[in-house]
């Protein structure tokens, strides 16, 4: 289903919606009053029913589910196994800042979950010089967008001025693929 909207509406809906999913309490009234505050020419055409109209059709657009799913627990598991074969306290903390990290570039669009969380493990352990070798054998398989998953993640540290992210983001490709037999 496709509904052609104006961004002045869909702006305070997607708000609304988003202060609604985290439960917290900020009537669209208040949304609106602010954006109208910060560009009264833009925001001042239309009234809160007409936003709230482009809420349900945001809502339907996802199918009514406003689940959403993050790579934190997904990271917290594979944390969880990989202790099983070596030490993660030494990663553990770069893991979950390239998680955080990851939010900033495309890589939530693309990849489910999963795929972020093990990409930024073995990322973070690979440049922390811990050796997963024998986590990465147990994975049952793995993620065909693992090297573009470090790739982002390095460009978004190169363009940062963390040069040395980069330079290591070969080294991580060459030993995952290394120890899953794949071609880096």
């Amino acid at each position: 289903m496709t509904k052609e909207c104006r961004v002045s509406l869909t702006l305070p809906a997607a708000i609304s919606l988003a202060v609604k999913v985290e439960n917290q309490r900020c009537s669209s009234r208040r949304i609106y009053a602010k954006l109208q505050e910060l560009d009264p020419a833009w925001f001042n055409k239309h009234n809160t029913t007409e936003t709230c109209s482009v809420e349900y059709y945001m809502l339907s657009g996802l199918g009514f589910s406003l689940f959403v799913y993050h790579p934190f627990r997904d990271l917290k598991e594979l944390l969880a196994e990989c202790s099983e074969n070596c030490d993660t306290e030494q990663f553990a903390e770069s893991a979950w800042s390239l998680v955080n990290d990851s939010y900033y570039t495309t890589l939530p669009m693309l990849y489910p979950p999963y795929q972020i969380a093990l990409g930024c493990l073995v990322t973070a352990a690979l440049n922390e010089n811990v050796n997963i070798d024998g986590f990465l054998k147990h994975l049952d398989n793995f993620p065909s967008g693992l090297d573009a998953i470090t790739q982002q993640l390095a460009d978004w540290y190169t363009l940062r001025g963390n040069s040395e992210f980069k330079e290591k983001q070969r080294e991580v490709l060459t030993r995952f693929a290394e120890a899953g037999g794949r071609k880096a």
